[in-house]
């Protein structure tokens, strides 16, 4: 019953287990053998044979929350359960060839149970109620100097606000009671809220000064308002039978109390002198905006979390559980906010709780600059090095997860040296006095960040971790830094048992949440869903499943006999670091492998020539300029074999793509460093699934299409689908203004002509716009001038318009978004090749929002799965547009994340079009993918523009759009 079987290694089967034992057989099956599995299927919790069968073998299937074995070549994974199929999951290595989580080349394991036909999905969303009485007080305030000049230093605001309400207002206050208050009033620089009415700042009582300290500096209170929830969510009040008073869902007006019954809290009141909150309490309040409102809520929100968490940034996380990988630690972190949304069609207030990964190293910049402190004397060389390694980089203060930028590095003093400016104190004693004791008081340098009102702050090295991880550890973040969704679910379940009132209990303290109106409800929410199928996909003229159309790219052929002048003529720019045998030999596998595909266009059988690139950026930049400054046959196109000295990204490509792209050149880089293609020591399926996708991008920036979806025939043909995106650069520090800041953003346009003809022709038109930095909206002008050159360059007259826009938030949707639109409509308004347009053209405006915190999942039989690939929930919209949720992937490692699009404008003649659909199956015509992503494919294609030409120094103005028209050159 419990024992074990035994199993043979050559072309048999691995023996069978007991019947609650472990399933037999070697590690391996024989090589036409299968992985052993127990007579019931491996027994219960038990694996089937760990690495499945071999050449043409089955994996042992696991038992009753056992794992099944992986498959071999051409193998399938087996079954994680027994054949009723109960958490049936496929064994195998994730991505290998045999069964497993991803399913490998020919392989064919699960991923656990068929969730195709769920209808509804649980959620991370929980709904709160607002309580009839509910109310606030926001009081406006003015800081002045004693000149009468406005302070604007939020800093110094709030130090004055602390003086003139906490020292002054409330002097004699016991501290208990004045703890109390604090817990209910929020400053937020030019006022404050409060959940309860301040004594003696009453309407009559202002204007009033709080505070004048001894500079003159004036607080002054000028104007209270008192609100109620908005419109949207007013309750109707039951009522009161004659003589009763009605109550506040047993919460106390005077404090933060709350109680589960109207008896106790009476007897509260009566113990402390203190007043429920009755109808009364509303009595003048106007209806807050839902910005004002939701503003106001999240603030208590975030205070009551951080009467349990610590912060980390915008998030809250718990220290106490962190995990320690090689080379980090990882923090669960938990991301909390209020809004308004319609839930099934009716005004809801909704609480979204999600976990985040929080990552920091484990290695000091003591570590990495002077291991043990040791060292006392730096040469100037080494100083020097060290400075051009740490200055500008940003750092974390490990005590308070608080960053900084670096601005010098002090190698003459150590915490027992330097002292706290203006005092006799050194860094160490400070350290010690809040608690610190450093390790390593006497370790150099000391490290210099800036502080505020620019002055310098210096920090002991060991309390200083850089913000960026290793290359190792960065590759390594999908597995190690993702929650699977049991996880997911566990930890929101945790944290909102803590906001659910009288769950909530913190130092002796009530419910901050309930304290001020706000009831959350007791599980999270529950909501419709389907789940759309994969679209039906064209591969050289064959109809297959989006579901796998993968193999089928693989092995497309075309069946074209492409004209001698479709040739592309090929230079290589080799690394001197690579001989020219290795490289002639990954050449000749890319030719191999895009002329395999029979398309209009082919490689020779050599290069027409070999550029040596030398070894390091400026050589390969001056390799580039001379090449191009000669004169080039038609169909070139760069082949950049690149191995960068010191990191995995070449240091030159940023350079040599601008130059290339201002000629409107095509060019393919490949990096060596990553993989050593052509070595014998190289991952040979590695490589080739490497040069396979290189293959596939130089067919498609040559304007080659090599598969597409079916289009709605509601769709009016030919249609424009615009995908719009900005890239902002990530900001950089400044050495003279001892600032970090932005270099200019980047938007990109991509226009893609839809329709019958020629489908195997990318008719794409795409266009980057410099913007100034940060600069998110503005775009109408430039979408008018992307249209209108489109339609001249690609000779369309289109009948519909599709656009897909991301990174607007919500806020923007009315002005901005309504800006846009009208830019899009005066391009298309002018002449089309030749002749004016008399009837508008129809237009559907789609804004596309991946980084949201909504998740689903999908619990069955006490099990919790993410939501599958193409689930779709259209029951949770914004308040004033139509919206719904895809979830274009569902990695096995993580929870998916589904993303948002909120129609914002959709014509009545496309009325009968089915957005939804069309949205999804555009998710699997992305050519750089041989699968979905979580965004049609010209919103894609437009971030990646956006992102390229947004690393060039003059953040894509010089790009030849025109001569790049009809060709994706940017993937």
């Amino acid at each position: 019953m419990s024992g074990r079987g035994g199993g043979r290694r050559d072309y048999g089967r691995g023996g069978g287990g007991g019947d609650r034992g472990s399933g037999g057989g070697g590690r391996r099956g024989g090589a036409r053998g299968d992985g052993g599995g127990g007579r019931q299927q491996g027994g219960y919790r038990s694996g089937g044979g760990d690495r499945g069968g071999g050449y043409q073998g089955r994996g042992g299937g696991g038992g009753y929350q056992g794992r099944g074995g992986g498959g071999g070549y051409q193998g399938r994974g087996g079954d994680r359960a027994s054949s009723t199929g109960y958490e049936r999951r496929g064994g195998g290595d994730r991505g290998d060839r045999g069964g497993g989580r991803g399913g490998g080349f020919r392989g064919s394991g699960g991923r656990g149970p068929d969730l195709s036909g769920i209808r509804n999905v649980s959620t991370n969303l929980i709904k709160a109620t607002v309580t009839p009485f509910f109310s606030f007080y926001q009081y406006m305030v003015s800081c002045t100097d004693k000149s009468g000049k406005p302070i604007d230093g939020r800093f110094r605001r709030a130090q004055l606000f602390r003086i003139g309400l906490w020292d002054n207002h409330f002097s004699g206050m016991p501290d208990a009671e004045k703890d109390d208050w604090k817990r209910v009033v929020a400053f937020q620089g030019a006022y404050f809220f409060s959940a309860r009415k301040i004594p003696r700042l009453e309407e009559t009582d202002l204007p009033k000064d709080l505070a004048i300290d001894e500079n003159g500096d004036v607080i002054r209170c000028i104007e209270v308002k008192h609100w109620k929830a908005p419109d949207l969510l007013q309750q109707v009040v039951s009522p009161t039978p004659a003589g009763d008073v009605a109550l506040d869902s047993h919460r106390c007006g005077s404090c933060t109390a709350t109680y589960q019954t109207n008896q106790a809290l009476l007897q509260h009141c009566r113990n402390s002198n203190h007043q429920p909150v009755t109808q009364q309490s509303i009595v003048g309040a106007e209806p807050a905006t839902p910005e004002l409102f939701t503003a106001y809520v999240n603030i208590f929100l975030n205070r009551a979390l951080d009467e349990r968490l610590d912060r980390w940034g915008g998030r809250h996380y718990d220290p106490e559980k962190g995990k320690d990988e090689r080379g980090c630690t990882i923090y669960p972190a938990y991301d909390a906010y209020f809004g308004l949304q319609r839930i099934g069609g009716k005004v809801a207030l909704v609480l979204t709780l999600d976990l985040r990964a929080k990552v920091i190293r484990n290695l000091s910049l003591l570590d990495e600059i002077n291991p043990d402190g040791r060292n006392t004397q730096f040469t100037m060389q080494e100083q020097n090095a060290e400075r051009r390694k740490w200055v500008g980089q940003v750092v974390i203060y490990t005590r308070e997860k608080r960053c900084y930028t670096v601005a010098d590095l002090d190698f003459g003093n150590s915490a027992n040296t330097l002292l706290i400016p203006g005092t006799r104190t050194t860094h160490a004693a400070y350290f010690r006095s809040k608690g610190v004791q450093l390790v390593h008081p006497n370790a150099i340098p000391m490290v210099t960040v800036p502080g505020r009102r620019n002055e310098n702050i210096f920090l002991p090295p060991e309390l200083i971790t850089g913000n960026e991880l290793d290359a190792t550890v960065k590759e390594r973040l999908p597995q190690i830094a993702s929650f699977k969704p049991e996880r997911r679910r566990e930890e929101i379940d945790a944290i909102s048992r803590f906001l659910i009132p009288g769950a909530q209990s913190t130092r002796n303290r009530s419910g901050l949440l309930p304290a001020i109106g706000i009831n959350l409800a007791d599980r999270r929410l529950v909501v419709s869903a389907t789940v759309v199928p994969a679209p039906q996909l064209i591969v050289a003229g064959i109809e297959v499943s989006g579901s796998n159309f993968g193999n089928t790219v693989i092995k497309a052929q075309f069946k074209v006999q492409p004209k001698k002048e479709n040739e592309l003529n090929v230079i290589i720019f080799r690394n001197r670091s690579l001989d020219e045998r290795t490289s002639m030999a990954v050449y000749g596998q890319i030719r191999n492998l895009v002329n395999g595909f029979s398309t209009t266009y082919r490689m020779g059988d050599r290069p027409k020539k070999i550029v040596d690139a030398g070894v390091n950026e400026g050589s390969h930049q001056q390799a580039m300029t001379q090449e191009l400054s000669q004169k080039l046959p038609p169909n070139t196109f760069f082949l950049d074999f690149v191995r960068p000295a010191r990191s995995t990204l070449d240091p030159a490509y940023p350079i040599v793509k601008w130059l290339l792209a201002k000629g409107g050149h095509l060019s393919q880089f490949v990096n060596f460093k990553k993989m050593a293609h052509g070595s014998p020591n190289a991952d040979a399926k590695k490589s080739g699934q490497i040069l396979q996708g290189v293959a596939r991008q130089i067919l498609q920036k040559c304007g080659v299409r090599l598969w597409w979806t079916n289009i709605p025939k509601e769709l009016p043909l030919p249609c424009l689908f615009l995908g719009v995106d900005v890239f902002h650069a990530p900001m950089a520090y400044n050495a003279t203004t001892r600032r970090r800041e932005r270099k200019a953003s980047c938007a990109a346009v991509i226009v893609e002509i839809i329709d019958e003809k020629d489908k195997k022709k990318a008719n794409i038109y795409s266009k980057p716009f410099k913007r100034i930095a940060g600069q998110e909206y503005q775009l109408a002008d430039a979408l008018k001038e992307t249209i209108s050159k489109a339609i001249r360059l690609l000779k369309v007259e289109p009948k519909s318009v599709i656009v897909w826009r991301d990174g607007i938030g919500e806020s923007a949707f009315d002005q901005h978004a309504g800006e846009e639109i009208e830019g899009i409509r005066q391009g298309l308004a002018g002449d089309v090749v030749g002749k004016a347009k008399s009837k508008p053209i129809p237009l559907s405006y789609i804004v596309c929002q991946k980084r949201i915190s909504t998740k689903f999942l999908v619990e069955q039989g006490g099990n919790t799965y993410g939501a599958p690939v193409g689930t779709l929930v259209d029951s949770i919209e914004e308040l004033n547009y139509p919206t719904f949720y895809l979830n274009g992937t569902a990695p096995p490692f993580s929870t998916p994340k589904p993303t948002r699009f909120t129609v914002i404008q959709k014509d009545e003649d496309l009325v009968r079009l089915d957005l939804k659909r069309l949205s999804h199956g555009q998710c699997y015509d992305y050519p750089n993918w041989t699968g979905p992503i979580k965004v049609p494919a010209t919103v894609q294609m437009a971030h990646k523009l956006a992102e390229l030409a947004g690393m060039f120094s003059d953040s894509g103005e010089m790009v030849n759009d025109e001569k790049y028209a009809g060709r994706p050159f940017f993937l």
